[in-house]
């Protein structure tokens, strides 16, 4: 039996498509992610200098390689050059400008899903006619979906987990093209029985280019905090497993503030319930911040540390020296109606004590959030407001020498598979 040997030229042409298609992969999966990067990287006169130069190439090899470089080739050449140093240009932009962010996504978890393992039989025949069977394993998958149709991985123990909560798993019997294995193969499931008492809220981490994040003009502005802020300035919280998977946070924050546990918990379910349903419909992430200091300048270098907080977010920052009395509040908030600020700050501070508030403090926030923007209520901001400092985003020089390194290597590489292919004049 014998194969069909590749060619130097098209080994490296597999190479160059293997490269573009890793690097450009991750962005064609995030439509949203790529939009917001691409401002960035055409508002960079880099990018346009090695346009011309790709084009330039192009050309070059073409009039010093008439006899090997054909015309129809030079459209694949300029192709393969663009789209590599469009695919570099983004991939170190987002990745080292400091544009690289995260954001939760609120909802509730609609459905558990168990997919059996199953065996599939591949055929193949050869140039000489030969028959060629392999089988192909398929590993067993527990998957969750969320109300905000996220698709979440989880093992099998957090899937039996869902099972005894909701109860009524239901099989789907299932048939796969090529399947050679019996009796497996099939989906089990469970949806949530729309009883709010065994609700399960999900918290979904995002990734997202944030421009303010990255804005050179911000990155260098002299810092605010002072070493006696340091040890009220906790780190943004992150999602963990809560018991039904990786979809819990922390939604109250405890800085040096004496916060009894189960006020946080109270506050944190609270907020988890109403979230299920209002973090989509106004795109909000709410948590609540409890510094105990009576300062209120503390809450700048909060802001300058959380560099003003997630875009969907609504920070409550409350002030308590001697908890449970309220001694200031401030709300962080990516919003333009700033009466939503002002509001919400006014009938938090109206409870003047915060021990035994914790549903009206959760009722408060949702009720102000959920007003329209004309009444005071929650509307954020949008990252396409803030393309303004898409010019002021920069690459570190190691990284531009690096997109240049890549695509002048990407374009030699083109021209050579093409000079050394079997078409010619």
């Amino acid at each position: 039996m014998s194969t069909k040997e590749l060619s130097p030229s098209q080994i490296v042409g597999i190479a160059i498509g293997a490269v573009l298609f890793l690097v450009g992969g991750y962005f064609f999966c995030n439509p949203g992610l790529l939009e917001k990067v691409s401002v960035v990287i055409w508002h960079n006169f880099g990018i346009w200098i090695l346009f011309i130069f790709g084009a330039g190439y192009a050309i070059y090899r073409k009039i010093s390689n008439p006899q090997q470089m054909t015309w129809v080739e030079i459209p694949v050449q300029l192709s393969v050059s663009l789209l590599a140093i469009y695919l570099f240009y983004s991939i170190f932009y987002y990745s080292t400008s400091g544009m690289q962010d995260t954001e939760i996504w609120n909802g509730y978890v609609a459905k558990a899903e168990y997919h059996e393992a199953w065996t599939e039989k591949k055929t193949s025949t050869d140039d000489e006619g030969n028959t060629r069977t392999s089988y192909v394993y398929h590993a067993p998958e527990w998957k969750l979906i969320t109300s905000n149709d996220e698709c979440l991985r989880v093992s099998s123990d957090i899937y039996r987990r869902y099972v005894s909560h909701w109860g009524k798993e239901t099989k789907r019997t299932l048939w796969h093209m090529n399947q050679s294995s019996i009796g497996d193969g099939n989906m089990y499931f469970v949806n949530w029985n729309r009883d709010s008492g065994s609700q399960v809220p999900s918290a979904v981490e995002h990734e997202c280019a944030n421009y303010l994040k990255a804005s050179h003009s911000i990155r260098k502005r002299v810092s605010y905090i002072k070493d006696e802020h340091k040890p009220f300035l906790m780190e943004y919280p992150a999602v963990f497993d809560g018991g039904f998977g990786s979809i819990a946070v922390n939604r109250v924050l405890n800085a040096k503030a004496s916060v009894p546990t189960a006020w946080s918990n109270k506050i944190s379910r609270g907020l988890d319930k109403v979230l299920c349903t209002m973090g989509k419909e106004k795109e909000v992430n709410v948590l609540v911040y409890v510094m105990g200091i009576g300062d209120q300048g503390y809450f700048h270098a909060l802001e300058e540390h959380w560099i003003g907080g997630k875009k969907n977010d609504v920070i409550l920052v409350i002030g308590a020296s001697e908890f449970p009395k309220i001694d200031w509040v401030t709300v962080m908030a990516w919003t333009d109606v700033e009466e939503f600020k002002i509001l919400l700050r006014d009938r938090i501070l109206a409870l003047k004590n915060l021990e035994g508030k914790e549903q009206e403090i959760v009722d408060t926030i949702s009720d102000q959030i959920r007003k329209s923007a004309d009444a005071g209520g929650f509307k954020r901001r949008h990252m396409k407001e803030l393309e303004y400092l898409a010019a002021d985003i920069v690459l570190p020089w190691w990284a531009q020498v690096l997109v240049i390194c890549f695509s002048v290597s990407c374009a030699y590489a083109t021209s050579w598979a093409l000079e050394h292919n079997e078409i010619s004049n």
